[in-house]
Parts: structure tokens; sequence; C-alpha cells
């Protein structure tokens, strides 16, 4: 009879245990999150839990905030805040930065163990300054037995923090004692999943080069920037590099905006995706009849399509559909640019900051008006891109947005992640990393021209410059020292044979590719001459009777473009009058040299007059003690735009040469 009274005691306590224990596992796993710490915890002790839980909390929201607005990084690495070009400034005074996942051609993804920990180290050392020595709890004597040491799990719900933190809590004037040791708090974040869909952007983009050959697409189909023409004009078309970065920019930001990453929540196109996809079929069609067509028949018979239901947004659907390899899911993400943001921006060939025309003409001497304007032109374009991925899940419903920053690299209208290092993204405005990183070994540059008074001599007072890719350097200036007109200096050790560019006020840019320990180049030196333009009417009244009359001033109706091109220098001069700067100087080379001319004249957007000389030679004696060039247009007489014998005398005039003799400019 005893032995079953025992055992029934123990079986009542062990369904007690049992209950109990189910009964914890159905709270933890229970909305409310309760987890087994906190369901142990004596009553009188759970607000002291619940003020450690609190800071938990609050320092781990922290920790996950600023790790969504740096790329995963709580407290940024020296490598990354010391150095300008490897992270995007959200402000002037880069208080705010997002490093770039892309960088040197190195990756500098954090893991989720590395950005784990970055959490941990941030509630440990803010637990301290968060509890403020318990001083909420007067009726309580809290001693700290050891230091808190805190783990943190990325889940696929939320963010769990665990801290082994042993408390010892004794109530003042009781005997009553409590120990705490473990909290637990879930912050509801969804980090890894949004993570690891950041991460797989930033593998794509660099396997795919997508925004790479977005940009470019967007760049050839903008109306806005020159890239080949054929314009028949006499006079070379010109284009400005910063007005053109300035549209570059622009376009950028409006491009970038409608990039959606497929399998994500994105905004939807304007028609049904099939739509697009039939657009697909038809121009892929297309294109194979054009490449099998063997003859002109064969082109004729292709059907092309006649529709006029071409959705507005197809671009962004067939150029800016980012396919990175994700699972389907709820995540939002977003391609952002700032026109305000830097832009490293070049064009080739350009002089002096502007792109131009070639001009030439192979037609016979009596219609060498009909010139031709032919371009080709290739650019570098490096700019940031501010990635966000957002969680509308996250915070319960309050959301959460992750940020990382990589650079889109073109180099000669070609995708270039693995040519160029995204730390050329800074070099023109900034580049102290690659320039100050200098080599062991010292050079000696010197430059040679001629001086104010005519003899050719070591120049001194130039700047010396490297440029290696679009990296741009500045080496220092030529001085005298100990008998010589030298720069000897180092340079910036990431590149072999940079191209080495001289400059000095009133010297043509010389440039020259280092290949020794020594390097000398000569500089042309250039002459500043006022300019002045005369009308000389050329009168005809008939085959014997033609002939100069006298000089004129330029008139209010008369607009004159003249063009100068020394031949063998890569050097332009141009000039317009009338002139929005009230220009009244040109440069010429100070010595003697053989010009291109081309002065066009004429009357409401009308020739009406001209000179042109494939061959005009200007010599050293000519400008050598003058003040002023004055140049000679032709206006041809009686002017009668409405009688084509007419148009073909004035251009035999202008191009047939056999007047250029009383045409050749004057020096005063």
């Amino acid at each position: 009879m005893g032995k079953r009274g025992q055992i029934t005691v123990f079986i009542i306590i062990g369904l007690i245990i049992i209950i109990s224990a189910g009964l914890i596992i159905y709270m933890i796993q229970s909305k409310e999150q309760i987890n087994v710490e906190e369901a142990l915890v004596p009553e009188d002790a759970k607000p002291i839990y619940e003020y450690v839980k609190s800071c938990m909390n609050t320092l781990g929201q922290e920790a996950l905030n600023i790790m969504a607005n740096q790329g995963g990084y709580v407290q940024l690495p020296n490598t990354i805040s010391r150095m300008r070009a490897s992270f995007l400034p959200l402000d002037s005074n880069a208080l705010l930065k997002v490093p770039y996942w892309s960088y040197n051609n190195e990756l500098r993804i954090p893991s989720i163990p590395f950005m784990q920990n970055e959490v941990k180290l941030h509630v440990e050392q803010g637990l301290a300054f968060c509890v403020q020595s318990f001083a909420a709890f007067p009726q309580y004597k809290i001693v700290q037995e050891a230091p808190p040491q805190a783990s943190v799990l990325f889940t696929e719900n939320d963010v769990t923090v665990r801290l082994a933190w042993p408390l010892q809590a004794d109530l003042i004037g009781k005997e009553r004692s409590v120990a705490l040791k473990d909290f637990t708090t879930n912050i509801p974040v969804r980090i890894k999943k949004v993570y690891e869909l950041a991460k797989r952007i930033m593998y794509a983009e660099n396997e795919q080069q997508f925004l790479e050959k977005l940009t470019l697409d967007a760049m050839i189909l903008s109306k806005e920037l020159p890239f080949d023409g054929l314009v028949f004009s006499c006079r070379p078309e010109k284009w400005r590099l910063d007005v053109l970065e300035e549209k570059n920019k622009k376009l950028m930001s409006e491009v970038l905006n409608q990039v959606r990453v497929k399998d994500t929540q994105y905004t939807p196109f304007l028609q049904d995706e099939s739509v697009y996809e039939e657009l697909r079929d038809e121009y892929e069609r297309i294109q194979e009849s054009l490449e099998g067509s063997e003859s002109y028949e064969d082109l004729q018979s292709i059907e092309w399509p006649d529709r006029d239901d071409l959705p507005d947004d197809r671009f962004a659907y067939f150029h800016g559909f980012f396919d990175v390899g994700t699972p389907e899911n709820d995540l939002k993400v977003k391609f952002h640019y700032s026109p305000y943001w830097d832009m490293n921006f070049n064009g080739h060939p350009n002089t002096n900051g502007f792109l131009q025309s070639n001009v030439a003409s192979q037609f016979p001497i009596w219609l060498r008006f009909l010139c031709m304007n032919q371009y080709h032109f290739t650019y570098d374009v490096i700019y940031p891109v501010l990635v966000t991925v957002r969680d509308d899940e996250s915070y319960r419903g309050e959301g959460y947005n992750f940020k990382f920053a990589f650079t889109v690299l073109v180099h000669h209208n070609e995708p270039s992640r693995g040519v160029y290092s995204e730390q050329q993204f800074t070099d023109y405005s900034v580049g102290e990393e690659f320039c100050q990183e200098r080599g062991d070994i010292f050079f000696d540059f010197k430059a040679i021209g001629y001086d104010a008074y005519g003899y050719q001599s070591e120049l001194t007072n130039v700047n010396v410059s490297s440029t290696c890719f679009s990296n741009h350097c500045e080496l220092g200036t030529i001085v005298a020292r100990q008998g010589a007109n030298v720069l000897t200096t180092n340079i910036p050790s990431s590149c072999g044979n940079p191209f080495i560019t001289f400059t000095k006020e009133g010297y043509l840019p010389a440039t020259a590719q280092l290949t020794e320990r020594a390097l000398t180049v000569e500089m042309l030196k250039l002459r500043k001459l006022n300019i002045a333009i005369k009308k000389l009417p050329y009168v005809y009244s008939s085959e014997e009777d033609q002939a100069f009359y006298p000089q004129e001033d330029l008139r209010v109706q008369d607009e004159i473009s003249l063009y100068l091109h020394p031949k063998g220098v890569e050097y332009d001069i141009i000039y317009d009058w009338p002139n929005e700067e009230n220009a009244t100087l040109i440069e010429l080379i100070d010595d003697t040299a053989q010009y291109e001319a081309d002065l066009m004249h004429t009357q409401m957007g009308t020739i009406v007059g001209g000179y042109h000389d494939e061959n005009l030679t200007i010599s050293y004696s000519d400008i050598g003690g003058a003040q002023t060039i004055t140049f000679y247009v032709l206006e041809s007489r009686p002017i009668n735009l409405e009688d084509e014998n007419y148009q073909m005398r004035l251009f035999d005039q202008i191009y047939s040469g056999r007047l250029n003799t009383a045409l050749q400019p004057s020096f005063t």
C-alpha cells in the first residue's frame, strides 16, 4: 500500500513537470515570444529583467539601423572611413558614409558572422551607459558578478540577441536576494533576407556589368550626347565636356530610377510583361531575317511590324530589368544616383575640355562648300550608385532599409569593371589615396621652349602632372635648382608608365609617356594678339569686270566664324563674332607655323562670303612685334541668294584660292 502511494506521488510530480515544460515551450513558440529565462524570473525581479531586455532591444536596434545605413558596418574600419575614395558621402561634410562594396578590385561585403559580431559588440559596450547603474531601482542593490557577454543570431524572421550577465539583486531592508543571469530579446528585422538579396545584386553586377551596359545604352539613345555623326557643314561642331557631364548626370538620375530587379516587389510596367516579350520575339525575328538576307529581294520580303501600341516604358523593360538570380520574394529594391554627386566624365578625343568634329571635303574645288563634319567620340564615365533594399515587414510593418553602394565603370564606351579600379572614381576631384602612395624611384622632369626674349632654354614654373587611366595626380613644379630647371620627384606606385603632362601659362600643354628615369619635352609658346575682322567686298559685274572694293567694318547683320588649326599640333583656335564674352584676343603659336584657315561670313544664317586657305603661313617675323592681327573676309556682291549663278560664283571666290593673296591677314 505504501509503495503504491509513493508511485502515485512520483507520477503526479512527473505530470506536473511535463505540463510545465509544455506550457513553457508553448509560450516560447507563441506570438508573444516569451522565453524560458523570462518565464522563470521571479515576479518581483521581472522589472529588472525587462529593464535589461529593453536596453538590449534598444542597443540592438541602434546597431541594426546604423548597419543599414553603412552597408553592414556598425563601426567603419579606418581603411574605409579615412579613405575618401572608398565610400559614398551622402552629405557635403561626409558625415554619412556608405561604403563601396566593390573597391579597388576587392569585394568589401561584410559577412553575416561579421555583422552579428558588430551587433554583439555594440550591445556589450552600450549596456553600462544604458542601465545607468540601475538607478531606476533604488529599492535594490544590484551587483554585477561578471561582465556581460552577448551573442547575436540572424534568423530568417528576426534577430535574436542573448545576453549572459550574472547579476545579484538584493532587496534593501529585506532578506530577499534574486539572481539574474540570462536575458533574451528578439528584434523583428529580417536583415538576413535583406542582406542575401543585396549580396546577390552586388555579385550579379560584377558578373554581368548590368549598370555599365544600361549606362551606355541610355547615353547612345540620348539626343543630348554626341557619339557618331556626319553633318554637311563647313563649321566644326563643338561640345563642352562640362555641359555634357551635367546632361549625363541628369540622364543617369532618371534612368537608374527606372531599374527593377526581377522577382522582387517592383512597380508594375505599363503593360503586361507578355506584350514586351512579343516585341522581343519580333525583334529577334527581324534580326535573323536581316542577317540571313543575301539579296535585295530577300530584304524586300522581310515583314516589318506595323504597330502604334509600343509601351512608353519599353526601354526600362528591355534595358533596366535586372535578373540577379534571386528567388521570388517580398522585398523592394531602389537604385539611385543624385546629380549633385561626383561623376568622372571624359570624352575622347577632346581639346581643352571640348569635343569637336573634324571638317573635311572630298568634293571638287568648285563644290568646296560641301564640307563634311564627321565625329566619333568615346567616353569614360565613373559614377556612384546607391542601392536600397527595403523590407516592409520588418519592425512590425514600419519597414527596414538596407543601403550599400558601388561605382559604375565605363572606359572608352565599354563596360570595364575588370579594367578600372573603383579608386579612380574620385581621383579627379580628390585622389588623395592613389596620388599619395608614391614609389621609391625618383625621376627628373624638364621642359624646353622659347622664353620671352626669343631664346630657347629650359623653362621654369612649369606644372607637372601624371595621368594613369583616369587617375590624375599633381607631381609638382619645375623650379631652378643647382643651375638647372628641373623637377625631381617620385610618382604614384600604382602605375608603371603614366603619361606626364607639362603646363605653363602662355604655352601649349605638352604630354609624353614616361618610359625612362628622365623626361624632357618641348613646349610651344603662345602669343596673344588682338583680333580684328574687316570685310572686303568683291563686286561681280561681268566676267571681265570683277574686283575688290575698299575694306569695310562689320555691321550688325554680319556674323563671322573663324577656325584656325596649326598643322601637326593638337590645338584649335575658334573665334565667333559677335560673341557673348566680347572676346577680342586670340593666341597664335609664337613661331613660324602653317595653319588651315576657314572664315565663314553669314547674314541671317545664309553664307554671303568667307575665306579659306589650307596653307596659311604666319611667320615669326609677322607676329614678333605685332599687337593686332586683322583677318579679311570676302563678301560677294551683289548679294542675290535666289540666283544659282551667284551661289556658284560665291564658292568659287572662297575656295578656288585665286583671291587668297588679297585676303591674307595683316599685322600691326
